[in-house]
């Protein structure tokens, strides 16, 4: 992947309104902000912002041959009550296409599938394919859902044993079954749990 090239510029402290807001996501603090405060070249091309919620600095960069903001929104939502191991590889693999590293992401979504395949039961140091099939057969995976998993099993196998870059598009397909697949299997059933915790027993009386 080739190096992105950003102006060198000489910045300008500017506070409202002078900059104007810059409406972006934060990949901190995950909010939609619209930023006035912060940094500015003299050609008001490449701006540092501090998000108005976490104070955390962003870079923009905006012109005819350039688009960019640094650091990137990971791919992917955030997903509750995963466990330590599991919320660190989906978390790293969200953070992979942050930096345009699809096929790193891509590997990463096919380890968390063998992961919880373990966690979930299936007998550890099978093959992935067996890991697939115990999470298919329990039902873990909705029945038009097999399709996303086989992508996952053959991009997988492909970004392991051939040289071949992973699209953009195929690794935010495989974010976004992990994206769905991870709460249905965490975040659900504590949900769940949880509101039938709070609601009171009917007396039979």
């Amino acid at each position: 992947m080739a190096l992105r090239k950003f102006p060198s510029p000489s910045w300008t402290d500017v506070n409202p309104p002078s900059m104007g807001a810059v409406r972006y996501r934060c990949a901190y603090c995950d909010s939609i902000v619209a930023a006035n405060r912060g940094w500015t070249d003299r050609n008001w091309i490449a701006k540092i912002t501090l998000c108005p919620n976490c104070h955390h600095p962003t870079y923009h960069v905006q012109s005819r041959e350039l688009k960019a903001q640094v650091p990137g929104v990971p791919f992917g939502g955030p997903v509750e009550y995963l466990p330590e191991d599991v919320a660190h590889l989906y978390d790293e693999a969200r953070q992979c296409t942050t930096v345009g590293a699809y096929t790193a992401a891509v590997l990463l979504c096919r380890k968390l599938l063998m992961h919880v395949a373990v966690a979930q039961g299936a007998q550890p140091g099978t093959g992935f394919q067996e890991y697939v099939k115990y999470l298919d057969e329990e039902g873990w995976v909705p029945p038009n859902g097999k399709e996303w998993v086989d992508d996952i099993r053959a991009i997988g196998n492909e970004a392991n044993h051939e040289i071949r870059v992973v699209s953009r598009d195929e690794a935010e397909d495989l974010m976004t079954f992990m994206e769905g697949l991870l709460p249905y299997m965490y975040e659900f059933p504590r949900r769940r749990k949880a509101t039938d915790q709070s609601v009171p027993a009917v007396s039979s009386d």
